[in-house]
């Protein structure tokens, strides 16, 4: 048995873990979070440092973990290296920080709205204003008459 291999299916057994408790899943967490990533425009994540590299090693990270648990002697071949194991315990921790890119994501969305509804807000005050004006100039208007 390679132990490389069985560090990084125990590693990635702790990102399946942490991505299905984040997607409420027992499996196929990564998965999701990989769909996830898929289904959001480049408008949206154009100012998410590193989407598509995370992406990408998402994707490599989860096929190497799938020829690892369903290939034929894929176990005792070297599949993967330490790179990838450390790779996957830096998302891992990502996303323990909320700085992996679907949070970055959330939090940027999250601002967006916080700043589209000040500005709701301050068009509608500048609207009230108005009609509060033609309204008290009419009353005056009426009354002068």
């Amino acid at each position: 048995m390679n132990e490389l291999n069985f560090l990084f299916l125990e590693e990635f057994k702790n990102l399946e873990k942490i991505c299905g408790e984040i997607y409420e899943v027992s499996t196929g967490g990564v998965t999701e979070y990989i769909n996830d990533m898929k289904n959001v425009s480049i408008r949206e994540y154009k100012d998410i440092p590193n989407w598509k590299e995370d992406l990408n090693d998402l994707k490599r990270v989860r096929h190497i973990r799938n020829r690892l648990a369903h290939e034929q002697g894929a176990f005792d071949e070297i599949t993967c290296k330490q790179d990838d194991i450390d790779w996957i315990k830096m998302f891992h921790d990502r996303l323990s920080r909320q700085s992996d890119p679907m949070a970055m994501l959330n939090k940027k969305k999250s601002s967006e709205e916080r700043v589209d509804f000040s500005w709701k807000k301050v068009v509608l005050a500048v609207v009230l204003f108005a009609v509060l004006t033609v309204i008290g100039n009419m009353i005056i208007a009426y009354s002068l008459s």
